[in-house]
């Protein structure tokens, strides 16, 4: 759900230690998204929210996490280490201080905390994939291997942790890797050398093109209705008829998904134009989402809910090349992650409008979200028309070209 910025400008960090560390932690900020349906289901069953609040405490955090990541780059860059290392620690700490949380309004809280904690972990994490020799690579790397502890704990959690622990265990889990991250801040530079962002060749100082403002609302538009349908998702399962033992299945195989998405979506990026990469992956996406809302069966929501994993975060790079070849100072590359954030975070609030009581409310949700990535595939379609024409930085709609910068 996060993209990593594009850079060539400035020494690149090459050093496979400090790489790999900034990759573990952004795992660790990863963890929270594909948990985020265990975490929001344990505080409804605890009785702490009702199912209409979901939507709203997960805005709050993802959009806290935006923040944090949009301010992060400037507040961490210096004194990095020390940074991490103290902002890891206040995040294991906001977490296990949410199983001491009695009502709604400590949980808004916590959460609100941890989402500002978790955005400047990403930030990090962002400088130095920014300025790697092959930040395409890193994206990819952190899109995909970042699944691998989700798909580990997405099982564990319901079937171990939860009659170990209690129902809210995701919180321990969450504090422990928290600090798994404050262990591997010492192994990161200190400081990202930033150089100063080039002219696009149009004498307009990397202005935003009008058809690229349309892209970038094209994917918030886009990620509201798959990020707000993942967030309702383990509610829709219990709606499904699903145990505890198959939604965990269910979920391990969609974050599975993941892992293959972010990868082959590195490889399709650089092999397939951005017209038929992303109009026929947001037609495969809707597909999935009227299937999620149409069948009751426990085999297909299981099937659905996997490859709905695997069309989201795989069209991610091939948007961030739009960017990049939109407008190729890059500055507006380091904006798809806030934007994809943004989009997460409001997602189930605008859902929750769909929500009803009971345990199948949630269906109506699905509807939304399914209108949501369809009027996200059309804007996407207009936009891409506009940054075809002819101007300083034309983007081919069928043919592949390389990365500008």
């Amino acid at each position: 759900m996060v993209a990593a910025a594009f850079s060539t400008h400035g020494p690149f960090i090459e050093s496979r230690r400090v790489l790999t560390a900034a990759l573990v932690i952004g795992s660790v900020v990863l963890l929270v998204f594909g948990l985020e349906p265990l975490l929001l289901g344990s505080i409804v069953d605890r009785g702490l929210l009702d199912q209409r609040s979901v939507g709203a405490l997960l805005t709050v955090e993802i959009f806290s996490v935006a923040l944090g990541a949009a301010v992060g780059p400037r507040l961490m860059n210096r004194r990095l280490r020390a940074k991490l290392v103290t902002a890891s620690i206040l995040l294991a700490i906001v977490n296990l201080s949410t199983l001491a949380a009695t009502g709604a309004g400590q949980i808004f809280a916590l959460r609100l905390a941890a989402g500002l904690l978790e955005g400047l972990l990403l930030a990090c994490v962002n400088l130095i994939a920014a300025h790697s020799r092959r930040p395409e690579l890193m994206s990819g790397l952190l899109l995909g291997l970042g699944c691998l502890p989700q798909i580990l704990f997405a099982y564990l959690i319901p079937v171990a942790l939860d009659p170990m622990f209690g129902r809210l265990s995701v919180f321990l889990v969450l504090a422990a890797s928290a600090l798994v991250a404050a262990l591997c801040a010492p192994l990161l530079v200190d400081r990202v050398q930033v150089a100063d962002g080039d002219g696009d060749g149009s004498g307009k100082g990397g202005r935003w093109p009008a058809g690229l403002i349309l892209f970038g609302v094209a994917v918030f538009i886009q990620n509201c209705g798959m990020g707000g349908l993942w967030g309702y998702a383990e509610r829709l399962g219990v709606a499904r008829g699903l145990d505890a033992n198959q939604i965990a299945s269910a979920f391990a195989a969609s974050l599975f998904g993941q892992v293959v998405a972010g990868l082959a979506g590195a490889w399709l990026a650089r092999r397939v134009a951005a017209f038929p990469l992303l109009v026929v992956g947001g037609i495969l996406q809707i597909a999935v989402v009227c299937v999620l809302g149409i069948s009751s069966s426990v085999l297909v929501f299981s099937v659905a809910i996997t490859l709905f994993s695997l069309f989201w975060p795989s069209l991610q790079p091939g948007q961030l090349g739009v960017f990049i070849r939109a407008e190729p100072t890059r500055r507006a590359a380091v904006m798809m992650s806030p934007i994809v954030l943004l989009g997460n975070g409001a997602g189930p609030l605008m859902l929750s409008a769909g929500v009803g009581s009971g345990t199948g409310g949630v269906v109506g949700g699905v509807w939304l979200a399914a209108g949501l990535v369809v009027a996200g595939l059309i804007t996407t379609i207009i936009a891409l028309h506009m940054l075809s024409r002819p101007g300083p930085a034309t983007i081919p709609l069928f043919r592949v070209g390389e990365l500008p910068g």
